[in-house]
């Protein structure tokens, strides 16, 4: 998990039980996991918190476990541009 402080900027959290994250209240942060459902390939699930609520986002499967394309990068960006800094959240691909 990382958290995502205006004072302190993004700050490491390390592994935090997803439910745990999911579940409860706490500054905006940022969780990801690598999901399954049992039928497709693996795929990255970007769980962001913005003011206690939090969003999911699905990322395209891979079977090679491959998330490093421009795809994958630019679904990430959406997903955190609810705590990112336009700055940053803008940046080329």
């Amino acid at each position: 998990m990382v958290l995502v402080d205006a004072d302190h900027g993004i700050v490491d959290e390390g592994v935090v039980p997803l439910a745990h994250f999911v579940d409860s209240a706490g500054p905006d942060a940022v969780a990801v996991a690598l999901e399954s459902n049992g039928r497709d390939d693996p795929y990255p699930a970007v769980y962001v918190r913005r003011g206690n609520v939090v969003t999911e986002h699905l990322l395209e499967p891979s079977p090679l476990l491959d998330f490093e394309g421009s795809h994958h990068r630019r679904a990430l960006i959406v997903a955190l541009d609810r705590v990112m800094s336009p700055s940053i959240s803008r940046a080329e691909l």
